[in-house]
C-alpha cells in the first residue's frame, strides 16, 4: 500500500487514474543518486513535463511516508508527490523490487508513464531528460 504524508499524517495514496503521470521508483530517499540527480532533474523540468501533458510526477521508494515527505521538502518540490511503499508491495507488484545486502529490499531506479490508470510506457532510462526526450 502506498502512503503519503499530509499535515503530519500518513495517509493511503492511490496513483491518480484520471491523469497523465510519471512514476519514478528510487532506491531510497536521501541516497546520493536520488537526491543529487534523479529528483533535481524532475524539479528542474516540471514545467517542461507539464508542457508535454504530464499532470503529476510521483516518486516512490520502499520507505515510510514521513521520510519521503522530509526528503521532498528538503530537495524536491511541493508539486511532486513523494510516497512511501513501506513493505514494498507496490514495488514488488510491478516487478521493480531489488534485494541487496546494504539497502535490503528496495526499488530499482525506474520511470513509467501512466495515463488514466494504465501503463503506457516504461522508460529505458529514469532521468528527467531522457523521459522528456521520449514522451
Amino acid at each position: 500500500m502506498l502512503q503519503i504524508c499530509k499535515e503530519g499524517n500518513s495517509l493511503k495514496y492511490d496513483i491518480p487514474n484520471d491523469k497523465k503521470v510519471i512514476v519514478c521508483g528510487i532506491p531510497g530517499a536521501f541516497t546520493s543518486g536520488c537526491t543529487n540527480r534523479h529528483l533535481p532533474g524532475y524539479v528542474e523540468n516540471l514545467e517542461n513535463l507539464k508542457s508535454k501533458g504530464i499532470d503529476k510526477v510521483i516518486f516512490v521508494a520502499v520507505n515510510d511516508a514521513y521520510v519521503m515527505d522530509a526528503w521532498n521538502k528538503q530537495h524536491g518540490h511541493s508539486e511532486i508527490d513523494a510516497v512511501g511503499d513501506l513493505k514494498g508491495e507496490y514495488t514488488n507488484s510491478i516487478g521493480e523490487i531489488k534485494e541487496s545486502d546494504d539497502l535490503g529490499p528496495h526499488s530499482k531506479r525506474h520511470a513509467r508513464l501512466y495515463e488514466n490508470g494504465s501503463l503506457i510506457k516504461k522508460f529505458d532510462e529514469p532521468w528527467a531528460e531522457h523521459v522528456l526526450e521520449n514522451l
